[in-house]
């Protein structure tokens, strides 16, 4: 404000050279910059009108589980690992078959062949394959034209590569693995979205009690610059003493205008959480309806041991090295031999029109048997080696991550917890300096009403009461943030907060 930043030097020569006039144009000048002063003051104040919305910690949570884009986002991850699992599945289920050919030769003696069938094929979760296929083909030819049918039934077995539940299952297992994995992985960003309600929540309140703080102080700076204008028309005060006091009341003013911007810019955080479309909501107040406190007990050992049974993060890397396990595994089957034992029984009919030769092949006398081995060995395998190589590498990056994700959360969960302790402990000495901040001043204050005192001294402990509410506010803040903070790490915020994980996944 212009009307503030004065020459201090200039106004006390003009004064003492133009004493009359210089008294009467300082006096009309002080009351015009008073009276911008304590309009500014009034602009700061917080509107708790009709576009003001008081929310409660929990009202927040539920309002970003059903509106925050970010969580649409991570609830996608879970479903496509679900698609996998199930087409997977699809491996083991039947195949139907119909087949129609016709043939037509030149040569003599068979002109037409046509034959039709169907059938039915399957996989079992060990690797035989089963199949019932029906069969009917007609030779038409000079000398004779017959229907033949037949029912088969196949069975084939592999015994070294491709045998057994571990093989034959591994994508579906990889894929429940992998919906593990994602639901791991959903929790843990589920539980992090959670901690940042909370510490903008926090940061909310402590923005709102700060611009009050800072409010109070410029009221006492106006004050202060009101009394002194009394003593000085009382002739016990000179200008210097108002000009200190109008300085003072104009900082002040700047520090509570940027408090302002700081509430301002953490309720477009806290509205970029809980609104899908924010455009509408720019000229809204969000108001805390009250200072939650999650429980919770900080003690480095305790909230390590928890961290290490619940952290999210870590059962999805958990998740991943059994996956590589699983993949490991087949790659290793893979190298074996291709050693398959066929088995087949066949039902025959044969007859001139085509219904009775169906008919014929539930007759006993026309049946026949096969049963075959084969065997296919590679030679080389460098394909089937290098796959193999590369699923090892992959298991023990997955053990390294997870030892490496352990030792992080270990630090994580030690730092948080002491980061408690030291912020309820910053908590309680700030307190303490406020108190004897105000005590100090209000001494103060009492010596300038006698004189014993000056307007810098008193504006020096304005100040530091002023500093002191801001950084026990602030320090209030921090612990509540870190007490959030500490359950996020430790993976129990959700179960404190009472969050039902199937409700939020959209299941």
């Amino acid at each position: 404000m212009k009307l503030v930043a004065y020459n201090t030097k200039n106004f006390m020569r003009t004064f003492l050279c133009y004493r009359p006039l210089a008294f009467v144009a300082w006096l009309c000048l002080g009351a015009l910059s008073f009276a911008l002063e304590v309009g500014g003051g009034k602009k700061a104040v917080v509107s708790d009108a009709s576009t003001s919305r008081v929310l409660t910690i929990h009202q927040c949570i539920e309002m970003v589980l059903e509106n925050n884009i970010e969580l649409d986002i991570e609830r996608i991850a879970p479903r496509l690992q679900e698609a996998a699992w199930q087409t997977a599945r699809g491996a083991f289920e039947p195949n139907l078959t119909f087949g129609a050919d016709k043939e037509d030769a030149t040569r003599p003696g068979n002109n037409q062949v046509s034959s039709y069938s169907s059938g039915v094929e399957t996989m079992l979760p060990i690797g035989t394959t089963v199949g019932v296929e029906g069969t009917t083909y007609n030779s038409e030819d000079i000398a004779d034209r017959a229907w033949d049918s037949k029912m088969s039934f196949t069975v084939s077995q592999p015994i070294l590569k491709g045998f057994g539940t571990d093989v034959n299952l591994a994508d579906i297992r990889v894929a429940r693995k992998g919906k593990q994995g994602a639901d791991a992985a959903f929790e843990f960003a589920l539980s992090r979205l959670v901690m940042d309600v909370f510490q903008v929540y926090y940061d909310l309140i402590y923005a709102r009690s700060d611009l009050a703080a800072k409010q109070e102080s410029v009221g006492l700076a106006n004050q202060l610059f009101k009394d002194n204008q009394a003593r000085m028309d009382a002739g016990v005060m000179s200008p210097l003493d108002i000009s200190q006091a109008r300085t003072e009341a104009a900082s002040r003013q700047e520090s509570a205008i940027r408090a302002e911007q700081f509430l301002k810019e953490t309720e477009n955080r806290m509205k970029r959480l809980i609104y899908r479309d924010m455009s509408t909501k720019l000229e809204e107040r969000i108001v805390p309806a009250e200072v939650p406190l999650p429980p919770t007990f900080a003690n480095p050992m305790f909230n390590v041991m928890s961290a290490l049974k619940n952290r999210a993060d870590l059962k999805e890397k958990a998740a991943q090295m059994e996956q590589a396990d699983i993949r490991l595994a087949y790659a290793g089957n893979q190298l074996l031999p291709t050693v398959n034992v066929d088995l087949g029984y066949d039902f025959l009919g044969r007859d001139g029109q085509f219904p009775e030769s169906v008919g014929r092949v539930r007759e006993p006398e026309d049946q026949a048997w096969s049963a075959g081995i084969s065997v296919k060995i590679p030679i080389g395998s460098s394909g089937e080696r290098g796959r193999k190589k590369s699923r090892e590498l992959e298991k023990r990056k997955s053990v390294l991550a997870y030892k490496g994700l352990e030792q992080s959360v270990i630090v994580q969960v030690s730092n948080a917890a002491s980061a408690v302790h030291t912020n309820q402990k910053r908590h309680e000495s700030a307190r303490q300096a406020t108190e004897l901040s105000r005590e100090i001043l209000e001494a103060e204050q009492e010596k300038l009403k006698t004189g014993s005192s000056t307007t810098y001294l008193v504006s020096q402990f304005q100040r530091d009461l002023a500093n002191a509410k801001t950084n026990e506010l602030k320090a209030l803040a921090d612990w509540h943030k870190s007490i959030a903070e500490l359950s996020h790490v430790e993976g129990t915020l959700l179960s404190r907060s009472k969050i039902s994980l199937e409700r939020s996944s959209g299941r």
